[in-house]
């Protein structure tokens, strides 16, 4: 029987594909090192370790996520002291987070987490292959992200 040559028939596959890889990092991750965080609370303490009082806004744009998604999860990392929220001095109404010192200073490392998950998984593959990968999903983001607008 001969093979389906349909790009559509490839972009399914592909998509499925980056579905269930997405799945099984989101599940195994956490899980790998028994920590009390999902994926997006580490994606969240990732970019709030680089940061100093980060509007909400830009935050669940850096998530991909909408704000009233990013609401439940602040309110469970504030509960659980991993952020602070604060007003923004220059203008009240909007919402600023932060980590906590404590998870600031010993918080997880997403570095170190991804070295070992990777270790873990047994996949080694050069930072080449990470970098150049990056750049064409970014792309297939791109085209997704600007046929929605």
């Amino acid at each position: 029987m001969k093979e389906k040559q349909e790009p559509e028939f490839y972009a399914f596959e592909f998509f499925k594909t980056i579905f269930r890889i997405k799945r099984g990092i989101y599940n195994n991750l956490p899980e790998q090192f028994s920590l009390n965080l999902g994926a997006v609370e580490l994606m969240s303490i990732h970019y709030l370790r680089k940061k100093e009082g980060v509007k909400t806004s830009a935050l669940s744009d850096y998530l991909g996520i909408p704000g009233s998604t990013l609401t439940g999860i602040l309110d469970r990392m504030e509960k659980n002291n991993y952020i602070i929220r604060m007003r923004d001095p220059d203008d009240r109404r909007v919402v600023l987070v932060r980590l906590s010192d404590t998870l600031r200073e010993k918080g997880p490392k997403m570095e170190e987490l991804i070295r070992q998950f990777l270790e873990i998984k047994n996949i080694n593959l050069p930072p080449s292959w990470w970098k150049d990968m990056t750049m064409e999903l970014k792309k297939l983001e791109s085209l997704l992200i600007d046929s929605e607008d």
